[in-house]
């Protein structure tokens, strides 16, 4: 967890772990919420565009942007995630200790 929070405050430019999110992001839950999902079909229509079967330089182009979108969902996710646990009195990095993401896709 902190991990991910470091490398976005590297990306973005604040931590993402405290308050405030820049002025122009929208702080209510369920406004993250929104933006980490258009985000994050966003990142997955760029993930389509590129070829999985051969990464090449030709579709390099391709394969930024989608990582660009990527990062921009992982940011997304991020916000709306800190801003849930705190909206639920749930605490963000237990329940990323207990919480293990299935590895059988």
């Amino acid at each position: 967890m902190d991990l991910l929070r470091e490398v976005i405050s590297v990306v973005v430019g604040i931590l993402a772990a405290v308050l405030p999110l820049p002025a122009v992001i929208d702080m209510h839950v369920a406004a993250l919420i929104e933006l980490a999902i258009r985000e994050k079909r966003e990142a997955l229509e760029a993930l389509q565009a590129v070829p999985s079967w051969k990464v090449g330089p030709e579709q390099r182009e391709l394969a930024e942007q989608a990582a660009r979108e990527l990062l921009d969902a992982i940011t997304a996710s991020q916000w709306a995630y800190d801003a849930l646990c705190a909206a639920a009195g749930i605490d963000p990095d237990e329940l990323m200790k207990s919480h293990r993401l299935s590895w059988a896709a």
